[in-house]
């Protein structure tokens, strides 16, 4: 899967059978993030979209991790808190997370 980020519409994305998945971001500061899942306004049940979402929010953290970006999680939605709280082991998570 070849996950994409634009910065200039802030979102991480990736096309599939010509159906685009995305995740977007907001800005807190230069190095302070929230994600907006706004591609999830429906309930997703399919095995294989929700692995599309599981990608690119690990995508997403990892870019930020190379970049020193921090996740303000508070803000950000509900599938990325879901995402974090499942996968507390993740060495990143613990220093590049806010509450």
């Amino acid at each position: 899967m070849n996950i994409l980020h634009d910065s200039i519409e802030r979102k991480f994305y990736t096309f599939i059978d010509d159906k685009e998945y995305f995740l977007e971001y907001n800005v807190v500061n230069d190095d302070l993030w929230e994600f907006t899942c706004n591609y999830i306004s429906r309930i997703i049940t399919n095995l294989k979209e929700i692995n599309v979402r599981e990608s690119i929010i690990e995508h997403a953290l990892n870019y930020m991790k190379n970049n020193n970006i921090k996740l303000f999680e508070s803000g950000s939605c509900f599938d990325v808190r879901d995402f974090i709280d499942r996968k507390k082991e993740i060495d990143y998570l613990l220093n590049y997370v806010i509450k």
